[in-house]
């Protein structure tokens, strides 16, 4: 039998029947806002989804580039959700892009320590 302290299930971004059953054995549903409003727009559909499952939500920015006006503003209307929003972002960075491109991670390609410097506090 193998344990695990935790599993991530990383679901499609849209709100259907794939992302039920993930709802249903989740703890927390931990869902990213990448820094556009079709994101911000999409979240308040997962959100009602994990309510109706009694699940906790945490919001992550993802993505992010500071000192912009639209991360300023999506993270103000994330405030405004009803569900907390994580203190570390995911900045928008090639890194993570040129990875996937090889099928790797970016900590497999860039090292631990310049990834964890890439999830910074907000």
């Amino acid at each position: 039998v193998n344990v695990c302290d935790v599993v991530v299930i990383d679901t499609p971004p849209k709100v259907d029947s794939d992302l039920r059953p993930a709802l249903r054995v989740a703890h927390l549903v931990v869902v990213p806002i990448s820094v556009g409003h079709m994101d911000l727009w999409a979240t308040e559909g997962v959100m009602d989804l994990a309510d109706r499952e009694n699940k906790p939500v945490l919001l992550v920015l993802n993505r992010t580039r500071s000192g912009t006006r639209l991360g300023a503003e999506v993270m103000e209307a994330a405030r405004k959700l009803g569900a907390p929003l994580a203190d570390a972002a995911v900045a928008q960075r090639v890194g993570y892009a040129e990875a996937m491109g090889h099928g790797r991670g970016a900590m497999e390609t860039r090292g631990p320590a310049e990834v964890a410097e890439r999830l910074k506090p907000r």
